[in-house]
C-alpha cells in the first residue's frame, strides 16, 4: 500500500469538503440568479401595465402618491422581493455558520 489508512481517510475527507463546498457555492449561485431574474421579470410585469389615468390633476402634483387600484402590483412586487431577500440573507448566513467563516 502506497499510504497509510489514516492518510488514505483524511485525504478522503479533504476530497469530500472540496466537492461538498463546491456545490454549495453551486446552488446558492443558481439561487441568486433565480431570484435576481424573478426581480426583473416581476418589475417589468408591473411596468407592463401601464399608467392608470388619473381622475384628477391634484394627484399628479405629488409623485409619491400612488392611486389605490394602481398600488397593488407595487405592493405584490415589493413583498415578493422582500421575501426574495430574507431568503437570501438566511442562506448566506447558513453558508457562512457552515464554513465558520
Amino acid at each position: 500500500m502506497k499510504y497509510s489508512m489514516e492518510e488514505a481517510l483524511n485525504r478522503i475527507e479533504k476530497r469530500s469538503k472540496a466537492l461538498r463546498s463546491r456545490r454549495l457555492r453551486r446552488n446558492a449561485f443558481g439561487w441568486i440568479n433565480a431570484s435576481l431574474l424573478l426581480m426583473i421579470l416581476l418589475i417589468g410585469a408591473v411596468a407592463r401595465r401601464g399608467r392608470v389615468p388619473m381622475p384628477c390633476q391634484a394627484f399628479a402634483r405629488y409623485g409619491a402618491s400612488i392611486m389605490p387600484a394602481a398600488a397593488g402590483g407595487y405592493v405584490l412586487v415589493g413583498v415578493i422581493c422582500f421575501a426574495a431577500a430574507v431568503g437570501l440573507t438566511i442562506a448566506c448566513i447558513h453558508y457562512r455558520n457552515r464554513h465558520g467563516r
